[in-house]
């Protein structure tokens, strides 16, 4: 009975430590964001990459009830294929993707408040050449506060 018990006490044990190991980078601010119920927002963001300036933005994109109403790039440059819309979600998803790419090398802060990304770097000292990529977060407005 006692190796039993034992037993599965050990089984508890490696089950809960497996589950923690399998949380996202994101996971405690993304609960923020989400406790929060943030769905109107503005956001201004742009990119610090090899890209040109159409890619790279800085671009500020509006937000009404979890969907993308305007996207549109700060300085008034004409929009490509590669200058992407990205919502508050697009940039948690875009952190845990580079840490699954990059490993350790990534760097992330995420505001304390709301638990949005405020900046994301990537691959800077994996790819010396071009810096990697960094997103910043440059202006946050909650719609209606």
């Amino acid at each position: 009975m006692t190796h039993s018990l034992s037993t599965l006490l050990v089984l508890v044990l490696l089950a809960s430590c497996g589950s923690t190991a399998e949380q996202s980078v994101t996971s405690e601010p993304r609960d923020r964001w989400e406790s929060a119920g943030v769905v109107d927002y503005e956001m201004t963001y742009g990119w610090s990459c090899e890209c040109s300036e159409q890619s790279g933005g800085p671009f500020h994109v509006t937000v009404e009830d979890g969907v993308i109403t305007s996207f549109v790039h700060v300085r008034g440059v004409p929009l490509n294929g590669d200058s992407r819309p990205l919502t508050v979600i697009d940039l948690f998803d875009r952190a845990d993707q580079g840490r699954d790419l990059y490993g350790d090398d990534t760097e992330f802060t995420f505001d304390e408040e709301l638990g949005y990304p405020t900046h994301i770097s990537l691959g800077v000292s994996e790819q010396p050449a071009d810096g990697g990529e960094s997103l910043r977060v440059i202006e946050f407005t909650v719609s209606g506060r």
